[in-house]
């Protein structure tokens, strides 16, 4: 989903936890694919330099509802 803030074009996409993980490994310039190794849970992540929203699309729809409200929360901040 495409939104705009402060007119910022963001987006809102909802991934597996293993991508996430797999995407917080490259972030990190740490090209190992044991991500295994990552111990954390992520529900959601914002990245302001790319203007995207990531959720856990495995998550209870009442958690998600929490987690996008959270997640915004950071997009508002950073934008305004």
């Amino acid at each position: 989903m495409k939104f705009k803030v402060n007119n910022t074009q963001w987006e809102i996409k909802e991934i597996s936890q293993k991508e996430i993980k797999t995407m917080l490994n490259k972030r990190r310039n740490n090209n190992s694919e044991d991500i295994e190794s990552i111990d954390s849970r992520y529900y959601g992540l914002t990245f302001h330099d790319s203007c995207l929203i990531y959720l856990d699309k495995d998550l209870p729809l009442g958690r998600k509802k929490k987690t996008l409200i959270h997640e915004l929360t950071h997009c508002y901040i950073t934008t305004y």
